[in-house]
């Protein structure tokens, strides 16, 4: 069993050849835009992964990024996360279900110019309607030389068909240049 990010060995070549990911939509934000949203999600892939690289507007050093799959505002998300930060480990977990579920972060504008983070996140049997939903996200933010691992939950079995994707904070936005791309996973 592997410990890497589904996309790691996406492009082929890997231990037992091309895991296999299709494009399914590909959002590059040109000016600032406050959350991407991929909707009418097709049902024929196994597990689907976001590829996140991005850079937000706020004036901080970073900001977390969440998600909300089919629209469901409810306190139906549950989150871990580890960070390693320079040679400091921390880890956290919220006491209750939220309103969204926390995927990891992305520099601001208080962070080194020009600098973005990257995020890969798996949702895990999307499309199964007996399972509650997980996720498994793995990045880095170079601008606060981060290295983050979270698992999430929905504490949901129906299908996913869609996914909003916005900063924790309301009042900021993704920055020009964040590319967040859709793929599916066929096995």
């Amino acid at each position: 069993m592997s410990l890497l990010p589904l996309g790691l060995l996406s492009q082929g070549g890997g231990a037992s050849g091309a895991i296999g990911f299709q494009l399914i939509s590909t959002s590059l934000i040109s000016t600032t835009t406050a959350s991407v949203t991929f909707s009418a999600i097709p049902s024929t892939f196994k597990h689907l992964q976001l590829r996140i690289v991005g850079r937000n507007t706020d004036a901080a050093t970073f900001r977390s990024l969440t998600l909300r799959l089919n629209g469901d505002t409810g306190s139906n998300y549950g989150y871990q996360s580890m960070r390693g930060q320079n040679t400091t480990i921390s880890s956290a977990a919220p006491g209750a279900y939220q309103t969204s579920l926390l995927i990891g972060e992305t520099p601001g504008a208080g962070s080194a110019a020009n600098g973005f983070g990257s995020l890969f996140v798996d949702l895990i049997d999307y499309a199964n309607t007996t399972k509650i939903k997980t996720t498994k996200t793995m990045g880095g933010n170079a601008a606060t030389n981060d290295v983050i691992a979270f698992n999430g939950t929905w504490n949901s079995t129906a299908a996913i068909t869609s996914i909003l994707v916005s900063d924790a904070v309301t009042s900021t936005s993704f920055a020009a240049g964040t590319r967040i791309s859709l793929y599916g996973r066929g096995n």
